[in-house]
């Protein structure tokens, strides 16, 4: 007869489970790059992004922690000037023959002036980047040399972790002429943004400077670009249709995708960094170019897979005729506001639109932009 056998209702297991630890998460290295779109005609644009740039080196709640700059209005790339301890006697002795070493790559008196704060080498670049008519017409000069004082004296600060790092960001006229004689200017332009993105990376990982790219042919620069754009599919731009735009604003608007007054703007700006770091162990930086450089298809598509991208296009200032968006913002009353508009994601114009308050300001009237970028786009030149 079979034994019974009795089951305990809660048997004791054999083995102990063992509680591991969850593996911290491994964090990326890659860098965020705040690309600033500005038009040369607007002081209020530069004057935005100066102030953003002293905000942004300060450990606060108030305004985005960014860890370096790097302007348009400075060269990298191409030759150093031919006569570098000729240059410096130039410098010295504030010749005008040492403006004619402008166009040459500019990183070595950029470090110099940051290192030093040596006020002939001050001298030096802020006559360089008042060869940009613009730039002196409209007073710009001052605030980006103002900009290039920010990161001169964070180096003093006793905190280390709020020195900021400035580099140069456009090729160097040199070579921009050189690329012109080969290419369209499309490829011209897009050869400087490509670089940029280069230079900035090996920068900012200790790596020395790279050469500019040897183009000598089309065929080589379409397999240059095609080994390092990131951003290669089809992108929706926003609409030029004013009422259609309309519709789009105001939708993002009752969404909660339009944020009003600076407080709000400098909050967002300060999440997406925070954001940023608290996965990625690189560095997250302000640049400034122009508006048609920072589109999707400009600067932000030759960032590194690993890195990313915010492309802000800074808006308002100066009415633009040109643009629909600055129509539609002026029929709805709101021109003399300052507001950000988060965009859809997948828009090939920007990421971010921050439209500063007209007040009355003077409208541009300025020649078309050239052939190859199209002159109404919605709010910026899309190429």
């Amino acid at each position: 007869m079979a034994e019974a056998i009795e089951i305990a209702s809660n048997p004791k297991p054999r083995f102990k489970a063992v509680k591991h630890a969850p593996k911290p998460k491994q964090k990326n290295d890659g860098n965020l790059y705040m690309f600033f779109g500005v038009n040369h005609l607007v002081p209020q644009q530069h004057e935005f992004f100066k102030e953003l740039a002293e905000e942004g080196r300060k450990d606060t709640t108030t305004g985005p922690r960014s860890d370096f700059i790097a302007l348009e209005s400075f060269w990298a790339g191409g030759p150093e000037s031919p006569s570098p301890k000729d240059l410096d006697a130039k410098i010295k002795s504030r010749s005008d023959e040492a403006l004619s070493h402008c166009q040459f790559d500019q990183t070595k008196p950029v470090e110099n002036y940051i290192k030093t704060g040596d006020p002939d080498t001050y001298w030096y670049l802020h006559k360089c980047i008042n060869n940009f008519p613009p730039v002196k017409l409209y007073g710009i000069d001052k605030m980006i040399m103002d900009i290039l004082d920010t990161a001169r004296n964070s180096q003093t600060d006793d905190n280390p972790s709020q020195t900021y790092r400035f580099f140069p960001a456009d090729l160097s006229p040199v070579t921009q002429i050189e690329y012109a004689g080969i290419f369209p200017n499309i490829i011209s332009m897009e050869a400087r943004e490509s670089f940029s993105a280069e230079y900035l990376r090996a920068k900012l990982a200790g790596k020395p400077s790279p050469n500019s790219p040897p183009f000598k042919t089309k065929q080589a620069y379409k397999e240059y670009l095609k080994a390092n754009a990131r951003q290669t599919h089809a992108l929706n731009s926003l609409p030029k249709d004013e009422i259609a735009l309309r519709a789009l604003f105001e939708s993002a608007r009752k969404s909660g995708n339009v944020i009003f007054g600076l407080a709000g703007i400098q909050a967002y700006l300060a999440k997406q960094v925070e954001e940023f770091k608290s996965s990625n162990t690189g560095k997250a930086g302000y640049i400034m170019w122009g508006s048609s450089h920072v589109e999707k298809f400009g600067s932000p598509k030759y960032v590194s897979k690993n890195d990313r991208s915010l492309s802000i296009i800074l808006n308002g200032g100066r009415y633009d005729p040109d643009l629909s968006f600055d129509k539609v913002i002026r029929d709805m009353g709101l021109e003399d506001q300052m507001f950000a508009w988060i965009l859809p994601s997948g828009t090939r114009d920007a990421d971010v639109i921050i439209h500063l308050p007209i007040n009355g300001s003077d409208p541009i009237n300025a020649e078309p932009p050239p052939s190859f970028l199209e002159p109404k786009g919605a709010i910026t030149y899309l190429r």
